[in-house]
């Protein structure tokens, strides 16, 4: 009969192997659920649209979502055009006043900048951070290689100084 510290290793390693699991699945099935849930709704409502617009017979299935996209590529040549981005900055300039909208619409923007043309530029490099306590890990963005020579680190590297400093001439 196999002791109970085998056993109770044994069930942590399959508890262990199950988070993992799902860990690695999860974000894959939201993606797809996520595609999937905004494909249909472009559908449904594009579509509604649509079979109000074009005379009888001529929608067909997935006629929503095509539109859908085309629409999407018009704002986004829109979004190019000089008058568009001045009206799109000064709304901007309007939602930052407003403190709960402002939060919501600039973690909003920062995702959307992933989709941008050389967003990935701005925002950094992925990175994974080992946390100093336990064992912990989280992930991050790397937006400078030369994190020694930035203004904050050489403060704060002062700083230290002067406060060694001074409690060694106490």
């Amino acid at each position: 009969m196999p002791d109970r510290s085998s056993i109770t290793g044994t069930l942590t390693r399959l508890r262990n192997l199950f988070l993992q699991g799902i860990a690695l699945l999860a974000p894959l099935a939201l993606t797809i659920a996520l595609i999937v849930w905004v494909g249909h709704s472009v559908e449904t409502i594009v579509g509604a649209v649509l079979k109000q617009l074009l005379p009888a017979g001529w929608y067909v299935p997935g006629l929503g979502l095509v539109v859908g996209l085309l629409l999407t590529l018009a704002a986004g040549l829109l979004a190019n055009l000089f008058l568009v981005r001045w009206l799109l900055n000064l709304l901007e300039r309007i939602l930052d006043r407003i403190p709960l909208v402002k939060s919501l619409f600039k973690g909003l923007k920062d995702v959307s900048r992933f989709f941008e043309q050389g967003g990935d530029k701005q925002m950094g490099r992925p990175v994974g951070v080992t946390l100093p306590l336990g064992d912990g890990k989280t992930g991050g963005s790397l937006t400078s290689d030369d994190v020694g020579t930035s203004a904050d680190a050489k403060g704060k590297r002062r700083k230290r100084r002067r406060r060694r400093n001074q409690s060694e001439q106490d």
